[in-house]
């Protein structure tokens, strides 16, 4: 599949014609700007089609049709033709085509390329014609849809204003020009801004619109909105480091019960231990090691199948289970007993069922109570409560040095690490971020209360299973 991008007026006479056009069809600029597109000679189907597809888009601001176009030499190809409505100040009308040929295409020498080579997907792109100064000349529904401009509110200014202060300051949107004009084409990938003031994530090509002399008159901007894929690159990402955070601790558990089985057998049970329990208990944490592995790819696979989160949630509130929270929490503190001392933690945890996913309410419960034992020298309190039948609260509480108050707003996010944290601690700010999710995903809410040097209170609130 090849493209290629000619800019017309609405009467079918060529304002720019492109190099990827020219090597398609073999027409060159100077036979194509100024007169009717070669590609359709008057009386043609070809050019009947145009006119029912330039009507179509002269209305509703897009129009995509499939036609023969004549070459230069004899011959015909197919094409796929994309027509964009561009409006200017005053009212006038613009059109660019994008062409899709499923044609091969010939080796291109170094340094050439196609004036079009990022119109991969059409559809929702925002494109945007500039003169040779960068200043904003016609203007597309696409991109009324992405930027938030009306073309009235846009059309005279320069398209700086797309680009966010850091970008101006550093001189991004002239290093793009001089790019496109010397090149051909730039492109870019970064945050950009809307009209109201919101960002997002852009994947942008500049192309230079040429004369027939060869000299560049404007550009067009051509900008995909990619922030869905942006932020399910992210949760990913997140996921990724959340549960490679959370696989510690059967890793651990698992080494450690390996070790003692080792050393019980070297004392061939003379103290008393027995290797088959410290086997059998590694082989506990190894098989929760790979129920998590398993979890990884599936919850990773969903992530990347949706725009948000959502689908993740909705997988695992239909998966979660009645889950004794005590059961969970023996569980949690089983694995932890390797390389934490769990004799400072004090539970108070009655007979109470929730509506969780059991492996992740063991993550939970380990992720809070390592922290609070990290965090602090005397005890740690594990509280369940049922709360009249209608929900289980599960409150994880140390007296430790607690977070500053100006970090509480962000220290469930990935990678967030308290100012009062430091580098002996061991931590990397994903616990509470993985315990978040986790609690989120099955329905829940999750709270933290702190004050410096007198401790911190987390606080899980999940559905009753009775």
């Amino acid at each position: 599949m090849i493209e290629a991008v000619v800019v017309t007026r609405p009467d079918g006479v060529v304002v720019s014609w492109g190099a990827s056009i020219a090597r398609l069809t073999g027409f060159t600029a100077e036979e194509a700007v100024g007169a009717v597109s070669p590609l359709r000679p008057t009386g043609s189907p070809a050019e009947q089609d145009f006119r029912r597809a330039c009507a179509a888009a002269l209305a509703t601001g897009r129009a995509t049709y499939t036609h023969t176009a004549s070459r230069a030499h004899g011959g015909e190809v197919r094409l796929t033709t994309t027509l964009h409505l561009l409006l200017d100040a005053e009212g006038g009308s613009t059109l660019v085509e994008v062409h899709r040929a499923a044609v091969t295409r010939p080796a291109e020498p170094a340094g050439v390329q196609s004036d079009a080579e990022l119109l991969e997907q059409v559809v929702g792109h925002a494109v945007v014609r500039l003169d040779e100064r960068g200043v904003v000349r016609s203007w597309s529904l696409g991109a009324a849809r992405v930027k938030g401009y009306a073309a009235h509110e846009i059309v005279g200014r320069h398209f700086s204003v797309f680009y966010t202060d850091e970008d101006r300051r550093e001189g991004r949107p002239e290093h793009l020009l001089t790019g496109a004009r010397r090149e051909g084409l730039a492109r870019d990938v970064g945050w950009r801004v809307r009209a109201d003031g919101a960002r997002f994530w852009g994947e942008i090509a500049i192309n230079a619109l040429h004369d027939p002399s060869g000299q560049v008159v404007g550009f067009l901007k051509v900008t995909r909105d990619l922030t869905a894929q942006k932020a399910r690159a992210m949760e990913t990402q997140r996921i990724y480091r959340a549960l490679g955070h959370d696989l510690r601790n059967p890793l651990a558990a698992a080494r450690g019960y390996v070790a003692l089985a080792a050393e019980a057998l070297a004392d061939d049970g003379g103290g008393g231990a027995d290797p088959v329990e410290f086997l059998r208990r590694s082989g506990v944490a190894l098989g929760r090691l790979s129920t998590m592995l398993d979890e990884l790819m599936h919850t990773v696979a969903i992530a990347e199948a949706d725009a948000d989160a959502t689908g993740t949630t909705r997988e695992r509130v239909r998966r979660a289970a009645a889950t004794v929270v005590g059961t969970a929490l023996g569980q949690a503190l089983d694995d932890l007993a390797v390389t934490h001392d769990v004799s400072r933690v004090r539970t108070d945890v009655p007979e109470v069922t929730a509506r969780v996913d059991p492996l992740d309410l063991e993550r939970v419960l380990a992720n809070l109570v390592s922290n609070a034992l990290r965090y602090s020298d005397g005890d740690v309190d594990v509280r369940v409560r049922d709360e009249d039948g209608a929900a289980v609260r599960i409150a994880v509480s140390d007296a430790g040095r607690g977070i500053h108050p100006d970090d509480l707003p962000t220290i469930f996010d990935l990678g967030r690490r308290g100012r009062l944290a430091d580098d002996g601690d061991g931590g990397h700010g994903d616990g509470l971020a993985s315990v978040r999710h986790l609690v989120e995903a099955n329905g829940g809410d999750v709270s933290i209360v702190s004050t410096p040097g007198q401790g911190t209170t987390v606080e899980v609130l999940l559905s009753h299973a009775g």
